[in-house]
């Protein structure tokens, strides 16, 4: 049976875990490698409420949201309002519950990095990082580079 006959079968015949299996053989045939990411040393600290530089910290610490940030100036103070006061509120529900916030700023054209920063010294370090990229590398490049970071630094 072909690939294409297969797909078809399990779709007419409802069949999921066949339907499952073709798409996985399918995106295993048809991936291709990740390209290789070039951090630069400045990606390697996020700036502090004083605007000083730190090592990123551990993806063993407390729970961390990453808020992709490319030019968005006018939407971030909306998103970071109402994204802090949700974990705000779920720290009063459970005062064990810890968190982070890292602003993910993607080489931003605008004043994206100055409205983080606001919030940087709002909330202070511990619960608000800025992270500048040297350049845009599109979200996902992006959240692929933070991700990396954090997980060079366990190892």
């Amino acid at each position: 049976m072909t690939l294409e006959a297969s797909m078809c079968f399990a779709v007419k015949n409802s069949n999921k875990p066949m339907m499952l299996t073709v798409i996985c053989a399918i995106a295993h045939v048809t991936v291709k490698n990740m390209p290789t990411l070039y951090q630069h040393k400045e990606e390697k600290f996020f700036l502090n409420d004083e605007g000083r530089k730190e090592p990123v910290p551990s993806i063993h610490d407390p729970p961390i949201v990453v808020v992709p940030s490319y030019n968005e100036e006018d939407w971030l103070p909306l998103m970071m309002d109402e994204g802090l006061d949700y974990l705000e509120k779920k720290k009063k529900q459970d005062p064990s519950f810890t968190d982070e916030v890292i602003v993910l700023n993607d080489g931003s054209k605008d004043q994206t990095r100055k409205v983080a920063m606001e919030y940087c010294k709002k909330y202070g370090s511990d619960k608000v990082q800025l992270f500048s990229m040297v350049k845009s590398r599109g979200r996902g490049g992006a959240v692929r580079m933070v991700i990396d970071t954090f997980i060079s630094f366990c190892v």
